[in-house]
């Protein structure tokens, strides 16, 4: 695949990611939505088809990294790990610093409603990105919607292995 063949995938994936999250519907609020037949609704069933873009876009990062360490080798394991997790935590942490206290002073989203219980240790572990890891559904996280960073994190600890 070229890189333009990746741009065109990431690009439904992200239109497939905007339909699932501005259309998709757990509960009966259903948008103006084309009734098929039963409880099927059609722009929420596409809506549920959307998130595919997940896979898509897994498959995609998987894919460039393959490319990049068959060209260019991975190199130093501790630098491969320092220059994606450098990477990675830094907008995460970015991303934390401005909506975090947008939350909790304008929307009154504190961490104790947030997390209910064990504060400080979900805090701990919602700043370093392992909360999914750790506490998958047992204990809420302050933003649920961020539960990638954990799936990329282990993806990025299995990598290495999978190019020998």
């Amino acid at each position: 695949m070229s890189l333009t063949d990746t741009n065109v995938l990431k690009g439904i994936a992200i239109c497939l990611m905007l339909w699932h999250h501005l259309f998709f519907s757990h509960n009966d609020a259903l948008y103006s939505d084309i009734h098929i037949v039963g409880e099927y609704y059609l722009v929420n069933q596409i809506g549920i088809i959307s998130k595919v873009c997940v896979t898509i876009f897994l498959f995609l990062s998987g894919y460039g990294l393959m490319i990049q360490a068959e060209s260019k080798g991975i190199g130093r394991l501790k630098d491969f790990y320092l220059r994606r997790f450098k990477r990675l935590f830094l907008n995460y942490w970015f991303v934390w610093l401005i909506f975090v206290p947008i939350s909790y002073f304008c929307f009154d989203m504190t961490f104790e409603k947030s997390y209910r219980q064990n504060v400080t240790l979900q805090l701990v572990s919602d700043v370093m990105e392992i909360h999914h890891l750790f506490f998958p559904t047992k204990m809420p996280s302050y933003n649920p919607t961020w539960w990638f960073y954990s799936c990329i994190v282990v993806c990025y600890l299995c990598f290495p292995g999978c190019t020998k």
